[in-house]
């Protein structure tokens, strides 16, 4: 039987703000029990410092620059 899969992605939000990664107990029910029936994935890496190249590159599997994405708004590479 085919496994689903779920993304969660949450913009300007650490780790540490939801219950299981060290905000405190019933902050975040929700993504507990997502987290506690399924698989987290802790050492994970952005390929860009903002969003749009980054969530590019995590659908595509392309490198930001492969899909012409260039530096932030503002000038940050």
């Amino acid at each position: 039987m085919p496994k689903n899969v779920l993304v969660l992605v949450c913009d300007t939000a650490r780790a540490d703000a939801f219950e299981p990664y060290g905000a405190p107990a019933g902050s975040t029910p929700a993504v507990t029990r997502l987290a506690e029936q399924g698989a987290a994935v802790e050492n994970v890496f952005s390929t860009a410092c903002w969003t749009l190249p980054s969530h590019a590159s995590m659908f595509s599997g392309l490198l930001p620059r492969a899909l012409g994405l260039g530096p932030a708004p503002g000038g940050t590479p």
